[in-house]
């Protein structure tokens, strides 16, 4: 996983969205910050 290796501050949600093929834009409509995608993650 990105985070994995990269670490989750040093980890962009620009990373994330190219990491599995979605605009940021479309990252963005689901999650307003990086901090609500990784609570989702970890919920």
């Amino acid at each position: 996983m990105l985070m994995a290796e990269k670490g989750i501050i040093k980890t962009s949600l620009a990373d994330i969205a190219r990491e599995v093929g979605i605009s940021k834009g479309t990252l963005f409509y689901h999650f307003a910050s990086k901090d609500d995608l990784v609570n989702d993650i970890l919920a």
